[in-house]
């Protein structure tokens, strides 16, 4: 598997959580009533408003999430290889474990960010 192909994948199960983050938002927004009747019982504070803590934390996830999204689609492999060198060449250790053998410049679509990449590997299979 590629590694745009894993960024896809990864994209997607960002989106999912966004769109969940999202959707709760907007019915808490929408409606407050009847989201407060499912939300009270859950105890999910000790010391305030479940609900004002559910809209909160839907909204800060839900941002964070979509921006999440936009990374991992407008960067091409070769910005994720930039940063990967910025941060070894400082001596800073990884986030992750991370196989530089997913970086491969031999790629011809290394730098291409991953949107364009996906849009072509979808008219490429909707042609055949």
């Amino acid at each position: 598997m590629k590694y745009q192909d894993l960024k896809i994948r990864d994209a997607a199960r960002v989106a999912i959580i966004a769109a969940v983050c999202t959707v709760t938002l907007a019915g808490g927004v929408a409606w407050p009533g009847a989201m407060r009747r499912i939300v009270e019982p859950l105890h999910l504070s000790r010391h305030g408003d479940s609900y004002e803590i559910l809209v909160a934390v839907a909204a800060i996830m839900g941002v964070v999430s979509w921006i999440v999204v936009a990374q991992y689609l407008l960067l091409s492999p070769a910005d994720d290889a930039r940063v990967v060198a910025r941060k070894v060449s400082q001596n800073k250790p990884l986030p992750a474990k991370f196989d530089p053998a997913l970086l491969d410049p031999n790629d011809p679509d290394f730098g291409t960010p991953t949107w364009r990449y996906a849009y072509a590997r979808w008219r490429s299979a909707r042609k055949s």
